[in-house]
């Protein structure tokens, strides 16, 4: 992949996080064009984005189930299921970068990146963490490590099954 399409991606997609985390319920309309419009340019993402948000949307709906997370309203809110699906797109469009880092290094950096990413939702006031910061980002971190290894399962898979959309 050439650098320039890596750093497009990826300011991307920072740009949707930061707008479905501090904007939250500002911006969804432009969170929805900007998914659609990535579905529509990469048009295999949308398969895998749908398999992969739904095991995050998953595991926070079972963390916030706990405890461990809470929400304005105490459910899931359409922002975070939409950050969900941006961020497997992600995923599917950097697949061949990913791809080729050992599967030890991209769970680790999962882990650490997830647990950053929720803490930055805590900081920008988008979630609360009613156990605290010590008890939720070690949670956090186990829940990412899992999830991080789901990931890459269903990332294994998928390419196999769909090759390179």
């Amino acid at each position: 992949m050439p650098r320039f399409h890596f750093l497009a991606i990826t300011f991307g997609f920072n740009l949707y996080w930061l707008l479905a985390v501090w904007g939250q319920f500002d911006y969804i309309w432009l969170l929805i064009v900007m998914l659609v419009t990535c579905w529509w340019i990469f048009q295999g993402s949308w398969r895998f984005a749908i398999i992969a948000a739904t095991a995050g949307i998953s595991m926070d709906a079972l963390l916030g189930y706990l405890g461990v997370y809470q929400f304005e309203g105490n459910v899931i809110p359409l922002w975070l299921i939409l950050l969900w699906l941006g961020f497997a797109s992600f995923v599917w469009l950097l697949r061949n970068v990913i791809q080729n880092y050992p599967p030890y290094v991209l769970v680790i950096i999962g882990s650490i990146g997830g647990t950053v990413s929720y803490l930055a939702g805590l900081r920008l006031e988008a979630i609360s963490w009613p156990m605290g910061i010590p008890v939720t980002m070690i949670i956090t971190l186990v829940s990412w490590l899992v999830y991080s290894m789901i990931l890459l399962v269903f990332l294994k898979l998928c390419v196999q099954r769909w090759g390179e959309d």
